[in-house]
């Protein structure tokens, strides 16, 4: 057996290429594996020039990355779908001081951010002290409840003092069995 027989044949050139002359060897690379039965694996590889039994060889690590990348895909999507909504949604990880694993493309017209700013920050970045506080005490309302509620947030912002009516609950799965998040929505005019 050769490293082309798991290969599909649209790689099996670019295979030749990096085993007749390697480059880098230690840096990852995306591969495609063919299973015995036919299905695929999506694969990240890492090699390195070896010597064994006395000849030259290559030492390879794989890794399947089939789960994560359809994973990752699907994130992709949904997060394509929250920034298409009318409407502005975040999430909030609680256990990390309250700081957003999510802020739609609504929110950011609401508060003025562009939401990649917002990511991995808290309230501390948008709104001032009283606002914040405000903001905490009703989200540890919602996790004590363990369940959704509406509720009615005041806040200034880049397009003025605004009222955000709207729904707000704790994440139905937890983000791993120790974490817990808040999520909220609310119209963005």
């Amino acid at each position: 057996m050769t490293v082309l027989d798991i290969r599909p044949e649209r790689e099996c050139k670019r295979m030749l290429e990096a085993v007749q002359a390697p480059t880098d060897m230690e840096c990852a690379e995306r591969w495609t594996h063919l299973k015995a039965n036919g299905e695929t694996l999506e694969v990240l590889t890492y090699g390195r020039a070896v010597r064994f039994d006395g000849r030259d060889a290559i030492l390879a690590i794989v890794q399947d990355r089939t789960e994560v990348n359809a994973a990752q895909r699907q994130v992709n999507d949904t997060r394509s779908m929250l920034d298409n909504l009318p409407v502005g949604v975040f999430v909030k990880d609680m256990e990390e001081d309250g700081r957003y694993i999510l802020f739609n493309e609504a929110c950011g017209v609401i508060a003025g951010h562009d939401p990649e700013d917002i990511i991995g920050q808290s309230d501390r970045i948008i709104f001032d002290e009283k606002q914040m506080a405000i903001f905490c005490e009703q989200d540890s309302r919602a996790l004590a409840r363990e369940q959704r509620s509406a509720l009615k947030r005041q806040c200034s912002a880049p397009m003025g003092r605004r009222e955000f009516c709207g729904l707000s609950g704790v994440h139905c799965r937890p983000l791993t069995a120790e974490r817990r998040a808040t999520c909220s929505a609310f119209p963005r005019t």
